[in-house]
C-alpha cells in the first residue's frame, strides 16, 4: 500500500508540472477497409495550450493556425486522457509554426521561444515514462538531443525515481525504458548500470543482470555493493550450472522383485 501511495504522489506531482503547449497529434478513425492497427497514431495535428485553470485546450488548424473562438471547435480534455490519446510534435512546431505564432501576437500560451519550448517540453519525458510511453517520451527526447538542450540533474534525479517506483510496482520493462531513456541522454555511468541489474534480476534475466553489473564495475571498481551483488550473482550461476551438468541417477531395480508362474 504504501509504495502505491508513493506512485500517486510522484504522477500527481508529475501531472502539476505538466503543461502541453504547441503542437501535438492524433490518430484517424479506421475505415471498413482499415483495421483499428493500422491507422496511423500521428495522423491529424492539432494546436494545444494548457489555460491558466489548469485545463488543455485543443484547437485544430486553420490555415496554420489555432481556429478562431468564434468557429467554437476548441474543446478541453483531462490530462490523464490527452496524455493517453495525443502525441508530441515539438519538432515540428519548432520548424514550422514557432515563429508564426510568436509574431501574430494574439496566440496566448503558445511558446514562442526555444526557451518557452524546452520548458513545456522537458516535463512530458517524465510523464509519458512514468505512464509506460516510452516511443512518445523518445519524440520528445530526439527534439531536446537535436537542440543540444541539456537536461538538468533534477530531472535525472527525477527519472531515476520514476524508474524505481516503476520496477516496485512490478513494471519492470517499463523501468528499462526509463533507463534506456537516461542512457540516451546522459550516457552511461556506474549507478545506471546497477540499477538496470537490479532491474533485470527481479525479472530473473540473470545473465543480463551479470553483464551490467560486469559493466558497473569496470566504470567504478570501489563499488562494494555492485560487487557483493556480482559474487553473489556468479556464485550463483556456477552452482545453477553445476546442477544442470550433474549426471542423472538411474532407475532402482528391486532385485527381490519376482514373477510367480
Amino acid at each position: 500500500m504504501a509504495e502505491e501511495q508513493v506512485q500517486e504522489s510522484t504522477l500527481d506531482t508529475l501531472l502539476k508540472g505538466f503543461r502541453p503547449a504547441g503542437f501535438f497529434s492524433s490518430a484517424g478513425k479506421a475505415t471498413t477497409h482499415q483495421s483499428k492497427a493500422a491507422v496511423n497514431p500521428r495522423q491529424i495535428l492539432w494546436s494545444v495550450r494548457t489555460l491558466d485553470n489548469g485545463a488543455v485546450e485543443i484547437s485544430p488548424l486553420v490555415a496554420g493556425f489555432p481556429a478562431p473562438a468564434n468557429m467554437r471547435m476548441h474543446k478541453k480534455i483531462e490530462r490523464p486522457k490527452f496524455l493517453e490519446q495525443y502525441w508530441p510534435e515539438p519538432e515540428l512546431f519548432f520548424q514550422e509554426a514557432m515563429t508564426q505564432f510568436a509574431a501574430r501576437g494574439d496566440l496566448i500560451g503558445y511558446p514562442q521561444t526555444l526557451k518557452e519550448l524546452v520548458k513545456a517540453s522537458l516535463p512530458l519525458v517524465l510523464v509519458y515514462l512514468a505512464t509506460g510511453q516510452r516511443a512518445k517520451a523518445e519524440t520528445v527526447i530526439d527534439f531536446l538531443v537535436a537542440r543540444s538542450v541539456p537536461m538538468c540533474e533534477k530531472q535525472k534525479k527525477l527519472l531515476n525515481r520514476v524508474a524505481v517506483e516503476l520496477r516496485r510496482e512490478g513494471k519492470c520493462e517499463s523501468a528499462l525504458d526509463c533507463y534506456a531513456s537516461v542512457e540516451k541522454y546522459y550516457g552511461e555511468d556506474e549507478h545506471l548500470h546497477f540499477n538496470i541489474a537490479r532491474t533485470l534480476w527481479d525479472m530473473r534475466r540473470l545473465k543480463d543482470c551479470l553483464h551490467h553489473l560486469e559493466r558497473c564495475l569496470q566504470i567504478n571498481p570501489h563499488l562494494a555493493v555492485a560487487r557483493q551483488f556480482r559474487d553473489k550473482l556468479v556464485k550463483m550461476l556456477a552452482q545453477k550450472k553445476a546442477a544442470s551438468q550433474a549426471p542423472k541417477k538411474g532407475l532402482v531395480v528391486d532385485s527381490s522383485f519376482k514373477v510367480s508362474l
